[in-house]
């Protein structure tokens, strides 16, 4: 298992990626959800200057599912236009339907120019949210 920050680990898995993520709301969460996903795909931007903006509406039956939604709408804006994601304000406007302001950029690196990895989809197998004493955590397998 790998540490990357209070916000989000990677967890053993045999053939994919699975992740384990943290948030003091679920706004919150669905951030670091976010920023986990970015960082597999691509590692860390932290340098990269922000050159677009988008609005993104999505609901789910519960929300488990709406964060599975929200994670392969990101990956589909990733594999569709290079659209990294940097940074995103999410809110509830209402149970299981989210707004989210995005912040990213976009990239046009290669494969050999990119040590991430090849995320091909988000998983409903081994998901879960659930909420703690300290807010709520969620798991997540990516296929790869």
């Amino acid at each position: 298992m790998q540490e990357h920050s209070p916000k989000w680990k990677l967890l053993d898995h045999t053939a994919d990626v699975r992740i384990e993520v943290h948030g003091e709301s679920l706004e919150n969460l669905f951030l670091n959800a976010a920023q986990a996903l970015t960082h597999l795909l691509v590692g860390s931007p932290q340098h990269v200057e922000v050159t677009i903006e988008k609005s993104l509406t999505l609901e789910g039956d519960s929300m488990d599912i709406l964060l599975v939604n929200w994670l392969r709408e990101l990956l589909f804006y990733f594999s569709a236009e290079q659209f990294v994601c940097k940074d995103t304000i999410v809110r509830f406007e209402k149970p299981n339907l989210i707004q989210a302001q995005l912040s990213g950029f976009t990239t046009d690196f290669t494969d050999k120019d990119n040590d991430g990895l090849e995320i091909k989809g988000v998983t409903y197998h081994g998901l879960s949210l659930d909420e703690t004493a300290d807010g709520f955590v969620a798991r997540v397998i990516f296929d790869i």
